[in-house]
């Protein structure tokens, strides 16, 4: 057997061994997902390849990133995102769900915020992935985008969905259980790899009664 040959076989040895970790990765941490539509041309277009992240990574000392392009100027823009973070973590306890509170390396599905944008099945076509952005988390009162005269209840660990671009694709209550993940940043097009900023909603979508 030829020097070239022992090379060649531990090289696909090697190449073989690395596909179990990656495919636990990719299904624990990471996945990519190509957007269809354009419901959210605003910010991601038909046709871009996404980054999704589905944990949040050491959750016990989880700080919330406030770098944040609101909608609206707010003095105490600082203070309510803490509320919204800490009233989030408490409706994920509610329902069993650990609330950051434990010594852990990652934690699933990730904490989402108002203003975040999602991917998650979409409950009307279980075969298709959405994204949207998520305007109200559990145990808040909405005011839907598409009827300002309604107020919507979310229950605990569900959140609402909106369209940046009118009121295209699916709208409307989520579970979280169907979250696949927070979309992270743009991968494709290369002139387009961007982070995937959080968008608060105006003042009187959402509030905690």
């Amino acid at each position: 057997m030829t020097a070239q040959s022992h090379v060649g076989r531990r090289i696909l040895s090697s190449v073989i061994l690395s596909f179990p970790p990656m495919i636990y990765f990719l299904d624990t941490f990471f996945t990519v997902h190509r957007v269809k539509g354009n419901s959210m041309d605003q910010t991601i277009c038909d046709g871009d390849i996404v980054l999704i992240r589905k944990v949040d990574f050491l959750p016990h000392y989880f700080k919330n990133k406030l770098t944040v392009r609101d909608l609206e100027d707010d003095e105490n823009d600082n203070l309510e995102q803490d509320n919204d973070m800490r009233k989030s973590l408490r409706m994920d306890a509610s329902v069993g769900k650990p609330a950051g509170d434990s010594l852990t390396l990652w934690r699933s599905p990730p904490m989402v915020l108002p203003g975040d944008v999602i991917a998650f099945t979409n409950p009307q076509a279980m075969e298709s992935t959405e994204v949207k952005r998520a305007i109200g988390i559990g145990g808040q009162r909405i005011r839907p985008k598409y009827s300002y005269h309604k107020i919507e209840y979310l229950g605990a660990y569900n959140l609402w969905v909106e369209s940046d671009n009118g009121i295209r694709g699916y709208n409307g209550s989520v579970s979280k259980k169907l979250m696949k993940g927070t979309v992270d940043r743009i991968l494709w097009p290369p002139y387009r790899m961007i982070k995937v900023e959080r968008v608060r909603p105006p003042l009187g979508r959402g509030w905690w009664p």
